[in-house]
């Protein structure tokens, strides 16, 4: 319920009638939430980063985790996930050092939607955000994305 072109649809997220509203990855403005707190319990980034877009997946995992009563469950979750990348990681040292990106499963006027991984700076397997990120495409003022 949130259109890249017109951002939250807040009739349609009103009639789903949520028990929780969980935007951390959504681009939520200060307005937004108080739109949406208005409906619902309202999770949004933390604003502890540069971008409402791109918020460490760990921190958005354990953030709703708590929200949703499910800490422990969800702690060893990402403990689980972050050793694995560790594994893998160590399985693979020549992706040390290389540049890699995040492609969504999404076109924009018949282009992928990539990021550098991630916006956030965080690193997946060694691997690191490309220094020209214009080679990525020209960015998008709206919602963030990358075509």
């Amino acid at each position: 319920m949130l259109s890249i072109q017109d951002g939250f649809e807040f009739e349609r997220i009103a009639a789903a009638k949520p028990d929780l509203i969980i935007g951390t990855n959504a681009g939520m403005t200060k307005e937004d939430y108080e739109k949406l707190s208005a409906i619902a319990p309202t999770i949004a980034h933390t604003g502890k980063y540069a971008s409402e877009y791109f918020e460490p997946w760990d921190e958005q995992a354990l953030t709703i985790g708590r929200a949703v009563g499910k800490d422990a469950e969800m702690t060893e979750i990402v403990e689980g996930i972050t050793a694995r990348f560790a594994e893998e990681a160590a399985a693979h040292p020549e992706w040390a050092g290389t540049t890699a990106v995040f492609l969504q499963n999404a076109f924009y006027d018949g282009n992928a939607i990539a990021y550098p991984v991630l916006d956030n700076g965080e690193v997946l397997l060694g691997t690191e955000a490309p220094a020209d990120r214009t080679a990525l495409g020209p960015t998008r003022s709206s919602r963030g994305s990358r075509p």
